[in-house]
């Protein structure tokens, strides 16, 4: 993103030279207007109704008695990757919960399991807060501890282990070696275009409601007059409601979904004003009514604090902490005793903030460094290091915070309810996906996130 300047009138007497982001340009125009999909929200009433039939079909699927264990896993999975998992919570949770307390009284054999399955038994299990031990992959190594070659022939084994590997905490150590494993087997040329990895990319859900929100949200964000009033800033509402289905995308989270979209729009005009609008003065005045955002100082004077400074500070204005508290007030599990637990800074709310500070930082760098000092600029001065090597660390820190968010996830340690330990592993989930490989996909969406926002809103899924 390239920057410009220009001189803004002050009461017709003084002009003030201000270095403005040249952001790119709204790429969704009215595709998502109230118009557009009020068709849409007719035939979502029809399948209405044979929805519910279909739930308790499924809702017997998972109860019967005569599947196998294997069968009754895969189901599970099914089940979750088509995003319709919220309607069997308590059925999910009933079985895993049983298969895990039965294999845990036995010696399950060695070979009982292929590595598909053994890996989709581990990450289900992981993901549902069972601490389920890796001795599971000990079968797939060869005489020298490292993992068997032979499994690189089989890609959809080499993506079950992948995934699996995620589940990771600080003591897995053969989960590293899976991890490392399968990204160079998987980033392999040979896995081009390969049909089973594209498979996965499959979901279906809730996409007419989602666009029904989409529209009033924009609705209100025309009568705020946003593009008028704050000209330098780019109001990003199509991404932003993507952000937020990142957090919830079920349906009883209609209201938290609003309220998170609308509070990461705000706070998009907010951080604008600090990055490339106000001047030094002007943002002096602010944080002094505000009391925070010191860090925006340091950087736009282009002052540079020690790296553990920056991080503490920059925990805070990374915006985990008000975005996931802005929904919890809608949140029917969220309790006094969670804002009390939440205000102690919990290991996992730290963790997600690290990810979302760090990931934002990395994505962002290129863009940032053209007109601001940036996080990754105070670790190199802190610790003397080259850009390549502050980068390579910040993903590094990141990574370390994944192995805390998933320890807090494995019973019993969990001091909240799952659903709200979820807010922290989804916008750490969703901040991953705005800045993939080092893009910043909130500023530049038609780059980074255009394609998945066609798809989980405008194409019609695909089963």
């Amino acid at each position: 993103m390239a920057s410009t300047e220009a001189k803004i009138s002050v009461n017709n007497q003084n002009e003030i030279l201000r270095t403005l982001a040249d952001f790119p340009e709204d790429i969704w125009s009215d595709r998502f207007s109230t118009r557009a999909v009020d068709n849409e929200m007719y035939e979502y009433e029809i399948y209405a109704k044979e929805i519910e039939r279909l739930k308790e079909d499924v809702r017997g699927m998972l109860m019967a008695k005569e599947i196998t264990t294997i069968e009754k896993l895969n189901l599970i999975d099914t089940i979750e990757r088509l995003g319709i998992s919220y309607h069997f919570e308590a059925e999910i949770e009933q079985q895993l919960e049983e298969i895990f307390d039965v294999q845990s009284k036995i010696e399950v054999h060695p070979q009982a399991y292929d590595l598909f399955t053994a890996a989709l038994h581990f990450r289900l299990m992981r993901q549902h807060g069972f601490n389920m031990s890796c001795g599971i992959f000990d079968q797939f190594k060869d005489t020298s501890g490292k993992f068997k070659e032979s499994l690189a022939t089989d890609i959809r084994d080499l993506l079950s282990l992948y995934q699996a590997a995620h589940g990771r905490t600080h003591s897995d150590s053969i989960l590293e070696e899976a991890l490392d494993f399968t990204t160079v087997h998987l980033k392999s040329g040979a896995l081009d275009n390969n049909p089973i990895l594209a498979k996965q990319a499959c979901e279906i859900g809730l996409q007419m409601l989602h666009k029904q929100e989409l529209a009033e949200l924009i609705r209100w964000e025309n009568d705020l007059e946003f593009v008028s009033k704050l000209p330098y800033s780019w109001a990003r509402v199509v991404e932003s409601y993507f952000f937020a289905l990142g957090m919830f995308f079920e349906p009883q989270y209609s209201v938290p979904r609003i309220i998170l979209a609308k509070t990461t729009v705000l706070l998009t005009g907010i951080d604008d004003t600090y990055d490339v609008y106000g001047t030094l003065d002007e943002i002096k005045s602010y944080t002094d009514a505000m009391e925070s955002y010191i860090e925006s100082g340091w950087f736009v004077a282009r002052e540079l604090p020690t790296f553990p400074d920056y991080l503490s500070y920059g925990l805070i204005t990374g915006l985990s902490y008000i975005l996931i508290t802005a929904t919890f007030a809608a949140m029917e599990r969220a309790t006094e005793d969670v804002f009390h637990w939440l205000s102690k800074n919990p290991k996992t709310a730290v963790a997600s903030a690290k990810i979302c500070r760090l990931i934002n930082d990395v994505g962002s760098y290129e863009s940032e460094k053209q007109r601001r000092a940036t996080g990754i600029e105070c670790y190199m001065k802190h610790y003397n290091v080259s850009e390549q090597e502050a980068l390579e660390m910040f993903e590094e820190i990141a990574e370390d915070a994944w192995k805390d968010i998933n320890e807090e996830f494995l019973k019993p340690s969990s001091a909240m309810p799952r659903k709200i330990l979820m807010r922290f592993l989804n916008i750490a989930r969703v901040v991953d996906v705005f800045y993939k490989h080092r893009e910043d996909g909130f500023t530049n969406p038609h780059k980074v996130l255009k394609p998945s926002i066609i798809a989980l809103l405008v194409d019609p899924a695909i089963v």
